[in-house]
């Protein structure tokens, strides 16, 4: 997942969990990254996870959070339809059972707001 040049590689095997949330992993202070209006690419402090890989516009929620052995990404698509049908594809993906487990999960983004 990427976007302006920030990047996570999460691969399937790594997934521990997916949900899909409204309101976001209360993102707060910047860490390394940019906040430009709604949009949001890089590493944030979350209150409810700590550290985390942010690429997401805030002003069009759902947002996919996938926490993994190594960190906890949130992402969205240009569209909220978008955002659930990646999460169906990836949910579907775990639930086979990690099928191409070593491949890394890394939907473009688009890093206009």
């Amino acid at each position: 997942m990427f976007g302006a040049g920030y990047r996570a590689r999460v691969s399937i095997a790594e997934i521990t969990d997916l949900s899909l949330d409204h309101s976001g992993l209360g993102v707060g202070r910047k860490l390394n990254g940019y906040s430009l209006g709604s949009v949001l690419r890089g590493m944030f402090h979350c209150r409810d996870v700590g550290e985390c890989h942010v690429f997401v516009d805030r002003d069009t929620p759902p947002f996919l959070i996938v926490p993994s052995e190594k960190t906890v990404v949130m992402v969205n698509a240009e569209s909220p339809a978008e955002t659930r049908q990646l999460y169906r594809d990836l949910k579907s993906r775990l639930e086979d059972g990690h099928q191409d487990a070593g491949s890394p999960v890394s939907p473009e983004k688009s890093a206009e707001p």
